[in-house]
């Protein structure tokens, strides 16, 4: 079986090739970790503005309830 012969320049540019790599894959995970984070408290906030909003529907729908009430 023949050696491969390599020079210890290549290894060190491609030892810098893999740092290289293995920081662009850590920042993006970071990046989309702070997607998701965006996303669950968008998430969050639409729920708690629906939940106000159904309140608010029903407290409207029981007053005009009581308005159909008197105007008889």
């Amino acid at each position: 079986m023949p050696r491969i012969r390599v020079r210890p320049q290549e290894i060190t540019a491609l030892r810098q090739r893999l740092v290289t790599v293995q920081n662009n894959g850590s920042s993006a995970l970071n990046a989309l970790g702070q997607v998701r984070t965006s996303l669950d408290w968008q998430i969050t906030s639409r729920q708690s503005i629906d939940t106000r909003l159904s309140s608010i529907q029903r407290r409207l729908q029981t007053q005009m309830e009581l308005m159909g009430q008197y105007v008889i």
